[in-house]
């Protein structure tokens, strides 16, 4: 009966071509762009999710009663076919002004169809595949400006006072950046050398180098971190690696997954040249050559203790800890240095860290806190003589003896 029906139609309208392969082909089209949305727009930016969204919904109610129309005719209007030929004339002119509006519909729908595919596609607003203009690395939304890395490549004296970016390289190594050759020049020397990570196992970046300065901060978000990750095993802020007296120094910041240095979980590890660091499913390499770092490095001696924990709380009360070691870890895993058999402690607790001055607290991320003279250590705090270290429920009392005949190395 449906020619019949459309022998009648075209009598009233001439909207009969658009009622078949055109109008059917628009709303598969629709359909697959949303599908297609669903799997591409988590990586685009809020503006091009929500005007994608608006776009392509609005597509599918407007192309819906026109495809609708061209698969189904007499269903979509509820006519019966067998009766078609006793319909009153009126009633075909009433149906023809409904294909003319739906017509008209699915020409809206086609235009807003092709506004919702320039967004699939990421054509509009900010998106990772624009790159940075100073050295072409793929862009992620919340980036400002050029990217970390070129952030870091270009620092203030503040934050990483041995590179900067210039006319020529004076630093004796192949630095490369994103695949990019980059020239850097050397500020302060009497600052002591630099050292760089490198990455050798990642989705994205292998065999590029970055530069640490005075610090150089690792994770997954742009807005916190110098060397960006694109690893979503790896925590937004995960570690970072500082310049200190003793050398350089890699501190875990409390991340999901997990630090490892040569396939040993660490919260806190002097870095040496060739150690692999491995954060999430991302290893890097250290590479600090030997006259980097010309510092003279304060090293205890081993057979004597220039500090000690005295417990003050059962059931260790009375007990001494010597501190013998740059960094010794105190918790209730068999695996510290110090290791406090307490409920109230965590497995990795805390640890105290020797600059070749001065004796740092540093809070391993522990459940309970760590406090020093009943005040949280937030990251690390230096100690004092006398100072009362509480973690969990056990205090321990900080004393430190003067060495005058630490040897320097």
């Amino acid at each position: 009966m449906e020619p019949q029906f459309w022998t009648v139609v075209d009598r009233y309208t001439d909207t009969r071509w658009w009622f078949g392969t055109p109008a059917l082909l628009v709303g598969a089209a629709t359909v697959f762009m949303i599908v297609l949305a669903i799997v591409r727009l988590h990586k685009y930016s809020l503006m091009n999710i929500v005007l994608t969204s608006l776009a392509l919904s609005g597509a599918l109610a407007l192309a819906l009663p026109g495809a609708l129309l061209a698969w189904r005719p007499l269903v979509a209007l509820g006519l019966d076919g067998v009766d078609l030929a006793r319909l009153p004339t009126t009633s075909f002119l009433s149906v023809a002004q409904v294909f003319d509006r739906a017509l008209q519909m699915n020409y809206v729908g086609a235009g807003l169809l092709l506004v919702g595919s320039l967004g699939v596609f990421g054509m509009y607003g900010a998106r990772r595949g624009s790159s940075c203009p100073n050295c072409g690395r793929e862009r992620h939304p919340d980036w400002k400006g050029v990217c970390p890395e070129c952030q870091l490549m270009m620092p203030g004296l503040a934050e990483s006072p041995l590179m900067r970016l210039g006319d020529r390289s004076a630093s004796g190594l192949p630095v490369t950046q994103f695949g990019i050759p980059s020239q850097t020049v050397l500020l302060d020397q009497g600052a002591g050398g630099t050292a760089w990570v490198e990455i050798v196992e990642a989705s994205v970046g292998e065999g590029e180098r970055f530069a640490v300065g005075a610090r150089l901060t690792i994770g997954r978000d742009p807005n916190q971190c110098q060397m960006v990750l694109d690893d979503d095993t790896v925590s937004a802020r995960h570690a970072r690696i500082e310049h200190e007296p003793q050398g350089f120094v890699l501190y875990d910041w409390g991340s999901r997954n997990g630090t490892r240095v040569n396939d040993e979980t660490v919260v806190s590890r002097r870095l040496c040249n060739g150690d692999l660091l491995q954060l999430g499913r991302t290893r890097l390499r250290f590479i600090a050559p030997e006259t980097v770092d010309d510092t003279a490095t304060v090293l205890l001696d081993a057979g004597q203790a220039n500090a000690q924990l005295v417990a003050l709380d059962e059931p260790l009360a009375g007990r001494v800890f010597a501190i013998s070691r740059i960094d010794v870890h105190i918790g209730r895993g068999k695996q510290n240095d110090i290791v406090i058999d307490v409920p109230s402690i965590s497995r990795r607790h805390a640890s105290i860290h020797f600059d070749g001055q001065e004796y740092v607290l540093v809070d391993d991320g522990a459940s309970n806190g760590t406090w020093l003279d009943e005040v949280r250590v937030q990251g690390n705090a230096r100690l004092t003589s006398g100072q009362i270290i509480r973690l969990g429920a056990q205090r321990l009392r900080f004393e430190r003896k003067e060495v005058p005949d630490a040897t320097r190395n």
